[in-house]
């Protein structure tokens, strides 16, 4: 097994080995649910591939509401669960309006929504919800919209690519998604990454050469939504290790991709890696830290357990939407 941690300007050069032995398969892309597999890909439209018109942009508008009702029913219903009170009889009402809301049918933001929003996110006791979101399901751009729901409001608004990265929209059975990297055309095939979705791919790539595998960096602390008793981190575990044992895939180059560092970074300093995963015994907030995240999980070391060690494993820190940085990822200096 060949392992090391590369810095950008060497990862170019180890990924371009990989990618020129993969231009005529598919490049198998999954990771367990809300990994950050669909971000990626859409990051790779951006760079690499046509990226999005107006128009298209247009088309998630729809979808960018539905994101902002989905993580303010979540945390009406969390508040419920934590037993933690609003600080007026006011937002009360205004949380009334909101569970009213069939997420799947918004199409448009009403003025009375919107205000009903910002006066419940505004709200202390919705603040101390969010700061406990590890206690139940809350996406990750949650914040990103909710303190910029005026400009999202606005009658005007079109989705900027930040705010297209950032939608969630679960992905479901498999999806195929052509790139022309200098005029080369390969396939990066994006599988839906809940149990659920997994039965429907995970022997359906006999022929892949490359497998990405994506790791939430952030998700140490935090539970499966199919199973609350489950740790994501430990989910993401077994399933890298079912990946690189299946017989289709042992003779497969993997990429363990290792998202959301700037997440981690943020949720470290008030959530311990330590009652988690014992073993760490690191700093709150360095490179040493996300590398010894990295050795505690222990994903390298399943690769060979009681075997020849047959794969050879790369691996990279990733920050959740920062576009720019995947660019080095696909090149072919």
């Amino acid at each position: 097994m060949y392992l090391q941690i590369f810095s950008t300007s060497r990862v170019c050069k180890a990924y371009s080995v990989v990618f020129l032995f993969s231009l005529s398969f598919p490049l198998h892309f999954t990771g367990t649910g809300e990994s950050g597999k669909s971000t990626f890909i859409k990051q790779m439209r951006i760079i690499h591939g046509s990226g999005y018109t107006e128009e298209d942009r247009k088309g998630f508008t729809k979808l960018v509401y539905q994101n902002i009702f989905t993580a303010m029913q979540a945390m009406i219903r969390a508040m419920d669960t934590l037993k933690i009170q609003y600080t007026s009889e006011e937002n009360e009402e205004c949380a009334q309006i909101i569970r009213r809301v069939e997420v799947d049918k918004v199409t448009v933001l009403e003025r009375k929504q919107v205000e009903a929003i910002k006066n419940l996110w505004e709200d202390p006791g919705i603040q101390e919800c969010y700061d406990r979101r590890r206690e139940y399901q809350l996406s990750d751009s949650a914040k990103y919209y909710l303190t910029d729901i005026d400009r999202i409001a606005m009658p005007s608004f079109v989705p900027t690519q930040q705010d297209i990265l950032r939608v969630r929209v679960p992905t479901t059975g498999i999806i195929e998604y052509p790139f022309d990297l200098e005029n080369i055309i390969f396939r990066m095939v994006d599988v839906g990454g809940q149990r659920s979705e997994r039965r429907k791919w995970i022997h359906c790539f006999e022929s892949v050469t490359s497998i990405i595998f994506l790791v939430a960096l952030s998700e140490y602390d935090q539970v499966l939504a199919e199973c609350n008793s489950e740790n994501r981190m430990k989910e993401s575990k077994a399933l890298f290790k079912t990946i690189i044992t299946y017989p289709w895939f042992l003779n497969s180059s993997v990429i363990l991709f290792l998202n959301k560092k700037d997440l981690l970074e943020e949720k470290i300093m008030y959530s311990h890696l330590i009652s988690y995963f014992p073993e760490y015994t690191g700093k709150h907030s360095s490179l040493t830290m996300l590398t010894k995240i990295h050795k505690s999980a222990r994903f390298c070391s399943l690769n060979g357990e009681g075997k020849v060690k047959l794969h050879s494993i790369f691996h990279i820190f990733h920050i959740y939407t920062l576009s720019v940085s995947a660019l080095f990822l696909i090149h072919f200096n």
